[in-house]
């Protein structure tokens, strides 16, 4: 949407960055980034502004509080994209609990909870990027391949809810 407001879960990572510069550059949309490292400087492109917001998706109340400032600086929000993801490569063999759940929070729970803060938000789009490794047979990325399978399996699930 032309001046839309977007919000990218995992922006201050490399396809979250590129997607918020694509959105100021084509639509002169305002962004805002969701993260879980310390402020990353936001990317400058097009008319829009760009906001980094520092909150963990897999923390519901960040998450909440996050897009309800998101809805009171910008009165509302158009669309949102999830790109939020831990990479940790690892035999299942060498992989311990604590790895697994590392790599899962992020494309689970936190989808999960972002998802529900945007229903709540009335948002028209939500955008998940998943990966092709839920298809294919990547050694050492079982995790990964387990978070993206239950990325595109709950998108299916929210399939009618935005838009």
């Amino acid at each position: 949407r032309q001046r839309g407001v977007y919000v990218i879960a995992g922006g201050a990572g490399g396809l979250g960055r590129i997607t918020a510069e694509w959105l100021m550059s084509a639509y002169d949309a305002d962004v805002v980034l969701l993260g879980r490292s310390a402020r990353e400087a936001p990317p400058a492109a097009g008319a829009g502004t760009c906001r980094y917001v520092r909150a963990d998706i897999d923390d519901p109340v960040a998450v909440r509080a996050a897009i309800r400032a998101v809805r009171a600086e910008f009165g509302r929000i158009d669309g949102a994209f999830h790109s939020a993801l831990v990479l940790e490569d690892r035999s299942i063999a060498r992989m311990d609990e604590d790895c697994l759940r590392r790599v899962l929070a992020p494309k689970t729970t936190g989808l999960a909870h972002f998802a529900a803060a945007l229903c709540e938000a009335r948002v028209d789009l939500l955008v998940l990027y998943s990966s092709a490794i839920a298809q294919s047979c990547a050694p050492g990325q079982a995790n990964y391949a387990a978070a993206s399978t239950f990325e595109d399996a709950y998108g299916l699930a929210l399939a009618g809810r935005f838009g």
